[in-house]
Parts: structure tokens; C-alpha cells; sequence
């Protein structure tokens, strides 16, 4: 007979596995449906559009290489193209503009389903309702957040000029990063838990190290310096470091594809770095208000610093993302190209960055108050934090309504 203080367990049956199954797929296909909802008409905007929007000449580029055989000019980061030229392949009857709606709804979607498996994950105590609602909520707002503004422009290139700003839509290789980008933080993590690391995984870790760099480098080259100052943070205080992952899952595949990369552009006037403090910001915005709008940038963010300062610092992923943002601001800012340096091609390290560091700011707080999470307690933290995400998605939406209106 079992005594008094025996303990039952709740072993999960085949039934609630398979209802549990699909209550996270029911959560899945609406975040998917409103994903379409939101991104296709911008897509559609945006592939059709005048070649501002940078759409049209990476669609042309792509169908002259399909039909010529080589790239019609030298591009470095020719990933996008490559995935045009592929999906073409396998849909012949369909136009370019048409694939590269589908290549950019499956770029969408594949950032939606990186977001919502994290973030699902990191409320696990949560009841299945609560946790796939909440969880398709914080998707959707990471998606459109922008930065907080001064004023109310009805200028689209207002609402990113002088700001780093953390979506945008004209531009389809910085759609293409963000899903490999946000693959490859989260692997590179695996560098620092101290856990043993699989052939499997590392030879994930340098496809996408490959990928993201073959996208767009500019998460790369804000990457590298950063976790080489963070590793030597980590040798000082004696904190385990995998450097078979380091090293061939993410140093020497990106090292290679720059180097050959600085390599294509040699000669072509493509090539070369200035080093000019401030003066792309300040051309992109003669107000005088980088400052206050690099803080607006970063609110989120920077608010979850202030608030868990210590535990903050004692974050892995915290610290990491904090550093690659580092790198990627020091390029944003201080850093511009010798041909047409005031394109601010150097922007996109800040964005790419920023979106992670908002990812990885959100997956804190989640973390850091699963207690109240569970007695759905919202402390004032909590709803402090809640009102700045959703003050910068209120902005991000109004750009999202000035774009689809011009």
C-alpha cells in the first residue's frame, strides 16, 4: 500500500500528446496565415516598385543570370540570386516576380517559425491557450517593431533616417539574413554551455556561418569581433569555450567566403572602407538628433539592461548579443564605403543586430519571470517593458502604413 507521502506522477498518454500536438499547430498555422496577411501585400509593393526599393535590380540580376549564365555585375553576396535561379528551375512556368514573392513569404515565415519555437519554448509553463497566444502576439510585434520617433513625418525615409532601424522592407537580401542570422546565434551559443557538440551540429554551424555570410555579410563581419573579444573574456575568467565549434562551425567558413568575397570586388571600384565617425548618420540626418534617435533605436533593449543590470551581465546569450550590437553600431556608425559612401550600406550590421538583441532582450524577461508568468502576475517591470515593445511596434506599424501608402 502506498504510504501518505508518496508522490503520483503524471505520465502523458498518447492522447494528450496528440492533443497537445495540435493546439501548438493550430497556433502555428495562424501565425503563419497572419504572417501572409501582413508581408505578402509589402512583398508585392516592394517587387513591383520603382528599383528604390532595390527589389527589381536583384530580380533582374537574377534573371540575367538565369539567362546568360553569369552575373550581369560583380556581386560578392550572390545568395538571393542563387535561390531565384533554383526556384526557377523547379518552376519554369513561373515568372521571376512571382518566385520572388514566394522566396520572400518563405523568408517571412521562416523568421515567424525561428521566433515562435524560441519563444514558445521559453513558456513552457504557461497553459497552451495562454502560451500559443502570447507567443503569436511577441512574434508579430519583434516582426514590425521599428524605432520610437520624435515626431509624427508622414515621410516613409523619415521613420529610418538617422535611426537604426530593425525592419524595413525595400531591401530583399537583409530578408534573406534575418532567418540565417538568428539560426547562427542561436548555434553559436552552443560555444559557451559547456555541453559536447555533434558532427551534426557542426557542420549546421558552418552551413549557416556559409549561408548568412552568402546573404549579406554584414551580420558576419559584426560577428567575428565580437566573439573574439567575448572568448577572451571567457579564457580570462576561466568559463568553458567549444573552439572546434568556434573555429570550424563559425571562424574559418566566414573568414573564407569574405576573403573570397574582397577578392571578387578587387579592381572594380567596389571595394574600401573609410574610416568616417558619424558622417553617413549625419548626412542620412542633419538634425542634430543621432543621439537621441540611437536611443530610440534601442529602448527595448536598453530598458531590460537597466532593469536586470546584474542578472544581465550573468546572461550568456545577453552578453553576446550586446557585443555583436556593438560591433554592428561601431559599423553603423563610425564606418563607410569608399564608392558611394553614403548609400549607408555598413546600416545593415546595426539592423540585423538590433533585431537580435531585441530577440534575445525578449527571451530574458520571459525567462527571468517564469514564476510570475505562471501565476499570471504582471509586475511593473513586466508592464514596463510591455508598453516599450509595444510602443516601438506602434511605430513599426506606422511606418508599415506610410510604406503601403506611398
Amino acid at each position: 500500500m502506498a504510504g501518505a507521502n508518496s508522490v503520483q506522477v503524471a505520465v502523458p498518454t498518447r492522447d494528450t500528446e496528440t492533443a497537445k500536438f495540435f493546439q501548438i499547430a493550430v497556433w502555428i498555422v495562424l501565425t503563419t496565415i497572419l504572417v501572409v496577411i501582413v508581408f505578402e501585400p509589402v512583398l508585392v509593393k516592394a517587387i513591383t516598385g520603382p528599383e528604390t526599393y532595390d527589389y527589381p535590380t536583384h530580380i533582374r540580376w537574377a534573371q540575367f543570370w538565369d539567362e546568360n549564365g553569369y552575373l550581369e555585375t560583380p556581386l560578392p553576396h550572390f545568395l538571393y540570386q542563387g535561390l531565384l535561379r533554383l526556384s526557377h528551375f523547379f518552376f519554369p512556368a513561373a515568372t521571376f516576380n512571382q518566385i520572388a514573392l514566394g522566396v520572400g513569404l518563405g523568408c517571412y515565415l521562416g523568421l515567424a517559425m525561428i521566433l515562435f519555437s524560441q519563444i514558445y519554448g521559453a513558456m513552457k509553463e504557461l497553459s497552451p491557450a495562454v502560451r500559443g497566444a502570447a507567443t503569436l502576439v511577441l512574434t508579430m510585434l519583434l516582426m514590425v517593431a521599428d524605432p520610437l520617433r520624435l515626431d509624427s513625418s508622414s515621410a516613409v525615409y523619415d521613420h529610418y533616417a538617422g535611426f537604426v532601424p530593425i525592419n524595413v522592407y525595400h531591401n530583399p537580401t537583409i530578408v534573406l539574413l534575418k532567418p540565417l542570422a538568428l539560426l547562427l546565434f542561436l548555434q553559436v551559443l552552443h560555444i559557451f554551455d559547456g555541453s559536447s557538440v555533434s558532427k551534426s551540429r557542426l557542420f549546421l554551424c558552418a552551413f549557416l556561418s556559409v549561408a548568412a555570410t552568402m546573404a549579406k555579410p554584414n551580420y558576419s563581419i559584426a560577428l567575428i569581433p565580437a566573439l573574439g573579444l567575448y572568448v577572451m573574456i571567457r579564457i580570462i575568467l576561466r568559463r568553458p569555450v567549444h573552439f572546434g565549434l568556434l573555429i570550424i562551425g563559425v571562424v574559418v567558413p566566414i573568414m573564407v567566403v569574405i576573403g573570397w568575397q574582397l577578392i571578387s570586388v578587387r579592381g572594380t571600384g567596389m571595394g574600401g572602407i573609410l574610416f568616417a565617425p558619424f558622417a553617413v548618420m549625419i548626412f542620412m540626418s542633419p538634425d542634430d538628433l543621432i543621439f537621441l534617435k540611437f536611443i530610440g533605436s534601442i529602448a527595448f533593449p536598453l530598458c531590460v539592461l537597466m532593469l536586470y543590470f546584474r542578472p544581465a551581465l550573468r546572461d550568456t546569450m545577453l552578453q553576446v548579443a550586446w557585443l555583436v550590437f556593438a560591433a554592428g553600431a561601431f559599423y553603423t556608425y563610425l564606418l563607410a564605403e569608399v564608392l558611394n559612401p553614403f548609400y549607408g550600406n555598413f546600416i545593415w550590421s546595426g539592423e540585423i543586430t538590433l533585431l537580435l538583441l531585441f530577440v534575445a532582450s525578449l527571451l530574458f524577461v520571459i525567462k527571468h519571470h517564469r514564476s510570475d508568468l505562471v501565476n499570471r502576475r504582471l509586475s511593473p517591470r513586466i508592464l514596463l517593458l510591455l508598453g516599450v515593445l509595444i510602443l516601438h511596434t506602434f511605430y513599426g506599424l506606422q511606418f508599415y502604413q506610410l510604406w503601403m501608402a506611398n
